[in-house]
């Protein structure tokens, strides 16, 4: 009898839970709002409780920079990002990810987004991974990479402990290039098609999101072209050999060490230095000759910085104790499109220095670069040395100083 009125009671309290819309779990819910915060700006805000997670939408990176995770902790600095203890998921919170950051009889969190510094790498080549487009799969790429070994180790280089990645884009051709913007570390795209495609459907812009695209190119089933993003030394001696091995070829456009350097690529003439700086042998008596890029909107630069550029060059050649001969300077400019500019000065073929480029490459001229170059209201220009005259190099070392930079600030 007991046992019957027990079930009974049982039956009677599962009855009013069900008509009160309760469950017997419903209790032990409780629901946190978790608020997403990027760089310090509100970005939404997310339910989670001990039955339901999340999905995070992962934020986009700032330049040079990666996205490392979510964490509950409110403060660190740059240096300390790397350390900072993120949620076990980029794209997934839940309960038991926020549980200890919840603060008494508190209903919210905060996670806030952590960025590091992108990694470095040697060299990262994109690939196509869309076959029927590119003709390229896996089994290609395969046997590419053993060859890009071999090359490597024929020119000195040490592949297999080098930070080298080919990574695969898949999609359209707008999705990939996105994301491989958003990447930010590419140095070679393989398989895609032709400038116009890139620029067209990609929507890049050509001279800044990619500096040279050529065809021709057969890594898998079909005929495509290989890009060039970045002008590393060993990102040019890789574009050169794909042209060569995979392509109808192509000349060597820079090279890092004696030990790396074949025969027969060729280099400037090197001049013979002199103490007082005479400019003693005939190629140091012609002018100094600094190309700038003229294409203000890209370069940041102006015809008055150069100008000013130029008063304070002759007073620092004249107190490095330079003589009339190399006091001669030429400030030339240069306009159009990267290729355009390039094809400009390996025709003038008398550029010592040139300023404001950015991706920019001469074939068979080996250049010492300066990156990240404050000029106007842009902070990523270079300056490259193009000549290996004494002049061209003192003026290379002295547009390190602050002093020299400063005439590339808008009065």
């Amino acid at each position: 009898m007991k046992k019957r009125i027990i079930v009974v009671l049982l039956l009677l309290a599962l009855c009013l839970l069900a008509m009160t819309g309760c469950s017997p779990v419903k209790g032990f819910e409780k629901d946190i709002q978790v608020i997403l915060e990027i760089n310090g700006v509100y970005s939404g805000v997310e339910t989670v409780n001990i039955f339901n997670n999340a999905v995070l939408p992962e934020p986009s990176a700032p330049e040079n920079k990666v996205f490392y995770g979510w964490t509950t902790q409110e403060n660190w600095n740059e240096e300390e990002a790397a350390s900072v203890p993120v949620i076990e998921n980029k794209g997934l919170v839940r309960f038991s990810d926020i549980k200890d950051a919840i603060r008494g009889a508190a209903q919210s969190v905060t996670l806030r987004a952590v960025f590091i510094p992108a990694p470095r790498r040697d060299l990262v080549i994109a690939w196509y991974s869309k076959e029927k487009t590119s003709g390229l799969n896996q089994s290609h790429i395969d046997t590419f990479q053993a060859k890009l070994y071999q090359y490597l180790a024929s020119r000195g280089y040490q592949p297999e402990g080098m930070s080298i990645l080919i990574r695969a884009y898949d999609g359209g051709v707008a999705d990939t290039c996105a994301a491989i913007s958003k990447d930010g570390d590419v140095d070679i795209m393989l398989g895609w098609s032709n400038s116009n495609n890139l620029t067209g459907t990609g929507g890049w812009t050509e001279g800044v999101d990619f500096a040279e695209n050529v065809g021709g190119i057969q890594v898998g089933d079909k005929e495509r072209y290989v890009a060039r993003i970045s002008d590393t030394e060993l990102c040019l001696k890789v574009y050169a050999w794909i042209q060569e091995a995979y392509g109808s070829g192509a000349a060597e456009t820079s090279a890092s060490d004696a030990s790396s350097v074949s025969a027969d690529t060729p280099s400037v003439t090197n001049v013979p230095s002199s103490s007082d700086h005479s400019g003693s042998t005939e190629q140091d008596s012609r002018p100094l000759v600094i190309g700038w890029y003229a294409k203000s909107e890209t370069s940041g630069l102006n015809a008055a910085m150069m100008e000013k550029f130029q008063a304070m060059l002759l007073t620092e050649l004249a107190n490095q104790g330079y003589t009339a001969d190399t006091m001669n300077i030429v400030i030339r400019p240069y306009e159009g499109k990267v290729a355009d500019v390039q094809d400009a000065v390996t025709k003038d073929g008398d550029v010592d220095v040139m300023v404001g480029m950015k991706a920019f490459a001469l074939e068979g001229v080996q250049m010492e670069v300066q990156e990240d170059v404050v000029m106007g209201e842009k902070s990523d220009r270079r300056i490259h040395r193009i000549s290996d005259r004494e002049v061209a190099k003192a003026v290379f070392e002295w547009l390190k100083t602050d002093d020299a930079r400063s005439a590339f600030k808008p009065d």
